[in-house]
């Protein structure tokens, strides 16, 4: 645990500018089998602490996994179980703050407000949103930590949460494989296609809504 910590304390410093060169050249000097296990870390920090480079350092595993040098088999579980292990870990405290007595700055008008407005989408939404997650940049954390602190089902959000990581790292080995010798052209496409995925998300979440206003209305 020690070596894993110390090694992904390197990846975030040692990444200059997060950049997928500086991630495959990490990777690449390390031993398989602590590159695994700072892929699976990196994974599950990117849901506690989102300015991680989880993005970055998969890209890398992948495009290794392709290039031969990793198994792709290993790379797909350990960044799933990583992104398992992180997002559960969000639930979890969700789950705590939800069981404690609420702060006073929570009883406040404004608060009270916003909070039971989210509950209401995590009650009508929550499903799709925990599904969509590891396609919305920078929700990540906080998706979880609401459906905790919402009390979601855990078992139906391991479950959306797993196959969304999992159709994400599976698209992932995907455009490593078929854009292996653009490594540029790899993480050009990330971000178009997450925003892509994310303003149909709000489309959908817009269109369910206004048909119920029509409908009630």
């Amino acid at each position: 645990m020690i070596l894993m910590n110390a090694n992904l304390g390197m990846a975030l410093g040692a990444l200059d500018g997060s950049t997928l060169e500086g991630a495959i050249q990490w990777l690449e000097g390390l031993s398989p089998a602590v590159a695994y296990a700072s892929l699976i870390g990196i994974a599950a920090l990117e849901y506690i602490f989102p300015p991680a480079p989880g993005n970055t350092l998969a890209l890398g595993g992948a495009t290794l996994a392709i290039a031969g040098a990793f198994a792709p088999s290993l790379v797909f579980f350990c960044l799933v179980g990583g992104s398992f292990v992180g997002a559960m870990l969000a639930y979890a405290a969700g789950r705590w703050l939800e069981g404690r007595p609420p702060m006073h700055w929570m009883e406040k008008p404004i608060v009270a407000s916003g909070l039971e407005r989210t509950r209401a989408f995590y009650e009508s939404h929550g499903a799709l949103f925990i599904a969509a997650n590891r396609f919305i940049p920078g929700l990540r954390s906080f998706c979880f930590f609401g459906a905790g602190l919402f009390r979601m089902p855990a078992m139906q959000v391991a479950l959306l949460g797993t196959l969304s990581a999992a159709l994400y790292n599976g698209l992932l080995l995907l455009l490593a494989w078929q854009l292996s010798t653009h490594l540029d052209q790899i993480a050009n496409l990330i971000a178009p296609f997450a925003v892509v995925c994310v303003a149909a998300a709000i489309l959908f979440l817009w269109r369910r809504k206004r048909k119920a206003t029509v409908a009630s209305g």
